[in-house]
């Protein structure tokens, strides 16, 4: 019974790792790119300095520039 069992847990394994090989492409274009996101804001940012700033606008700014 514990035969069978490890060569069903091995066949699962293995069915597994092969859909995970085929999804995934060391060849892919779209790695080669460089992407960026742009996006508008309500107002100017005021300041970017990090002890000056107060409002909201500014400190989602930093944050996205630290990430």
């Amino acid at each position: 019974m514990k035969v069978k069992s490890a060569v069903k847990l091995g066949a699962v394994a293995l069915a597994s790792t092969l859909v995970l090989a085929a999804c995934g492409s060391s060849n892919s274009s779209s790695s080669s790119k460089k992407q960026s996101v742009n996006f508008m804001v309500a107002s100017e940012i005021p300041t970017m300095d990090t002890s000056k700033v107060t409002d909201t606008i500014g400190l989602t700014q930093l944050a996205t520039q630290i990430l």
